[in-house]
């Protein structure tokens, strides 16, 4: 960035920003950050904005000094025994000074490292916009022009900066306000946005002014540059896809456009998502560039620090609720896939996004029987519309106690916190052993203390209300088991559990994590096993699920892929607990798809063809600070101007409808519990690593193609063709299509015995033997049954098992 020759203005006025990325050649808006001993440092500034001393190179003291792309100044300070904190203004650039403690040295008892913090307010070069003022007239000491930019691509907020021959006074201009209180006869003013101006298209854009030149009038001239706040010059790097990705991988439905999908990807801009939702105080490793530090004045009734967590979707409350379970289900894909987050190289990335949260559970775990649930009120929050880090109320906290209880929260937070101590035991011990420590205190909280939560914390009951604890007590008390093997929550979970087919698995729905849990500690009793099918079959068009034309199971309208997903994370971790696993990981991945794009277009924000731009989300919709944000920005036609990347958006009508709309909150906004049992999935797919081609035919469609179980016949596939239907015992049926032709995709008609000895001795092939009834509908449990046969001479043994 290279900033104009008449840099800086003779007024350097204060700006407020928070840290944004950190660089250290500054080619965007960002944070430069660095450090220097104070044993070279003789003065400080003071946090109250007087200036002490401050040199830059021995220059003028609010001069930078400006090297290509980078901002360099050496400040000095005193050194002493506290920790200064202060703000150096160097015009639109906010040096932020930050001491650290150091080994003892020198003279000094203490030596203390100073972090130097540069926020620089300024867009790319490349997107800075310079011109001249056209004079529209002048007359005595009074003068009227107009500066015109032409922009290239569509911005939602700008900067100008004005520069004029001789000084000026009482500047009139109608689309922005004067930064700072710019002093008469000034040469150089500054102007930001009013939120009302911030959004314009490509082309011409024209601001007028008037105002008075001091002193002798004389020929007037102005020199005005824009900075876009728009681009945030983010870039997100590309992840190899794993071996094989080139090969097509049409899962369902077979109508739509053959895909190619880099699941490596989708994990690693999942994981951007929920680093796009922090909330706090940032650190310095922070990849999101127009995210910074935010509402950092969270606290409790007594002053409990509040701060960090999740934003739980596209606005800017905390509900702990769905953010615990969302935590919960990310631990659970990293304790059950984590070969697979290490192959797409996100595994240190992926600890680092769930530790995020699991800290601000301690932080809201405030008494054995005390816990904080929520911070900011729902109905006020979304009564507004701008980024959090332009938040600047106290927000209120709600808590759960003894006297008003929460044991769905409570019991939900002690499940994130034990798994979490499972995945953080061998890479943080200390922080597991205390993650684990709170868990069983909640835990305890929720069983001696029942009650609802959105009982107790009446704003809650309008965004996340629950309607059963039972569950999350059971649920807390099987994480509890597996994190300590202590019977005694065995017994708990078993008493605890609901036996029958899950309605789902989501934020308010934990009987699907239940049963898959049981499964496992009891080495796959009937009634849990028959539990996970009878769900999957209730997910199916037999057990009364509806289906959209284009093959989405729809649970509900309101975030649709959130539930197909979670459910095909479900169906994921069954298949790797050995249950139907080729035919549970098909029906998964048909619902995995079609997120990520078989219909034609993907629903994940930023991956490819055709994503959403234009997802309900306040932080990404608005420009870059210190532009200002308001419904301007929620009402902005185009794109957001900061891209979501990984954000999986709630999805499309039962039609298959959708419209990127950023104002439908209903199939356009953004979750944490959205991303959480989709990301988990897609961690599976990219273990296994999957290539199989499924059936020619449409599952959701009518016809031939539509399986079910209880059947009265069956359809037969070999390898991935579907070779046709019969009737009667498996080994008289016939094996057929109607395909013409020859080549890879034409079969042939011959009974089942003669398939067998057709083939090389040395020939093996996949069967699948799909049950059909009457209705022919899609039925998931155990989508058939999968043989694998192997010729072992032309007796033909080894025929079904």
């Amino acid at each position: 960035m290279r900033l104009p020759s008449t840099w800086p203005p003779a007024s350097c006025p204060w700006v407020s920003n928070k840290s944004l990325s950190t660089s250290r050649g500054l080619g965007t808006s960002g944070r430069l950050e660095d450090t220097v001993d104070t044993a070279a440092v003789s003065t400080l500034m003071s946090s109250d904005g007087s200036c002490m001393h401050v040199s830059s190179s021995g220059r003028d003291p609010e001069v930078t000094e400006v090297v290509s792309s980078g901002v360099c100044a050496n400040i000095s300070a005193t050194t002493s025994d506290y920790t200064p904190s202060v703000q150096i203004p160097v015009c639109d650039i906010v040096w932020q000074v930050i001491s650290k403690p150091t080994t003892t040295k020198g003279i000094m008892d203490t030596a203390t490292v100073v972090v130097l913090v540069a926020t620089v307010l300024l867009g790319t070069e490349a997107a800075n916009i310079t011109v001249d003022m056209q004079v529209m007239q002048q007359w005595d000491d009074n003068w009227e022009g107009k500066f015109c930019f032409t922009l290239k691509q569509p911005i939602v907020g700008f900067q100008m900066v004005f520069t004029f021959s001789q000084g000026v006074k009482s500047i009139q201009q109608w689309v922005g306000n004067w930064q700072g209180s710019p002093a008469d006869c000034s040469t150089t003013w500054t102007m930001l946005n009013q939120d009302s101006h911030g959004v314009h298209e490509a082309g011409e854009f024209c601001v007028r002014m008037m105002g008075r030149v001091c002193g002798t009038p004389s020929h007037l001239t102005g020199h005005g540059v824009l900075v876009d706040l728009t681009d945030d010059g983010q870039h997100v790097s590309p992840v190899p896809a794993i071996a094989g990705a080139s090969e097509s991988q049409t899962l369902c439905p077979a109508g739509a456009q053959q895909t190619k999908y880099n699941y490596a990807e989708v994990l690693q801009k999942s994981i951007l998502f929920y680093e796009a939702q922090r909330s706090g105080k940032l650190p310095a490793s922070n990849r999101i560039p127009w995210r910074g530090d935010s509402a950092l004045q969270d606290r409790g009734d007594k002053g409990e620090d509040l701060t960090g967590g999740w934003y739980d979707a596209g606005d800017n409350v905390k509900f702990n609720f769905p953010m615990a379970f969302s935590t919960t289900v990310l631990c659970w894909s990293l304790l059950e896939f984590k070969d697979a987050y290490d192959k797409a190289g996100q595994l240190d990335y992926m600890y680092d996004s769930i530790r995020w949260p699991l800290e601000y559970f301690i932080k809201c775990h405030t008494g054995p029987n005390e816990l904080y649930v929520q911070v900011g009120t729902g109905s006020s929050d979304h009564g507004s519309w701008t980024s959090p880090e332009r938040m600047d109320q106290n927000r209120k906290a709600y808590k759960v106690t003894a006297a008003s209880p929460g044991s769905d929260v409570a019991g939900e937070t002690a499940a994130a916190m034990a798994c979490g101590a499972i995945a953080f035991q061998s890479k943080d011990k200390t922080f597991a052993e205390k993650l684990l420590q709170h868990s069983e205190q909640l835990f305890d909280f929720a069983q001696a203390h029942q009650g609802f939560y959105s009982s107790s914390v009446a704003d809650a009951a309008a965004f996340y209300k629950s309607n059963n604890y039972s569950d999350e007590v059971s649920w807390s008390a099987g994480w509890l088991f597996k994190a300590t093997n202590q019977n005694k929550y065995l017994e708990i979970a078993k008493k605890g559990y609901l036996p029958g087919p899950a309605w789902g698995f989501s934020w308010d729905e934990k009987l699907a994590g239940n049963m898959l849990l049981m499964y496992s500690f009891t080495n796959g009793e009937a009634q849990y096993r028959t539990d996970i099918e009878d769900s999957m079959k209730a997910w199916s068009k037999a057990g009364g699920m509806d289906y959209t034309p284009k093959c989405l199971a729809f649970r509900l309208q309101w975030g649709a892929l959130r539930y197909s997903a979670n459910m095909a994370f479900f169906a994921l971790v069954a298949a790797k607990y050995g249950l139907h696993a080729s035919d549970y990981r098909q029906w998964a991945m048909c619902q995995i798809h079609y997120a990520l794009g078989d219909t034609g277009r993907s629903f994940v924000v930023g991956f490819g063809v055709n994503p959403p731009t234009r997802p309900h989300h306040r932080a990404s919709s608005c420009p870059m600070l210190p532009a200002p944000c308001g419904w301007e920005a929620q009402q902005n036609p185009g794109p957001n101007p900061h891209v979501l990347y990984g954000a999986l958006v709630g999805g499309p009508g039962g039609s298959d409808d959708y419209v990127d709309d950023r104002k439908d909150y209903v199939h356009n906004e953004v979750a944490c519990d959205y991303n959480a049992g989709f990301q988990s999935a897609v961690a599976d797919v990219h273990r296994v690593g999957v290539r199989a081609r499924l059936l020619a035919a449409n599952p959701c469609e009518d016809g031939r193609g539509r399986v079910s179980w209880g059947a009265k016949g069956f359809i037969l596939v070999l390898g991935a063709l579907s070779v046709g239907a019969g009737s009667g015992g498996a080994d008289t049926g016939t094996v057929g299509a109607p395909t013409a032709g020859t080549g890879p995709s034409a079969t042939r008609s011959l009974p089942m015995r003669d398939l067998l000895t057709a083939a090389d001795p040395a020939a093996s092939a996949t069967l699948h033997l799909i049950p059909v009834e009457e209705d022919r509908s899609l039925g998931p449990r155990g989508f058939g049954t999968r043989h694998v046969v192997r010729r072992k001479g032309r007796g033909a043994d080894g025929i079904m098992g």
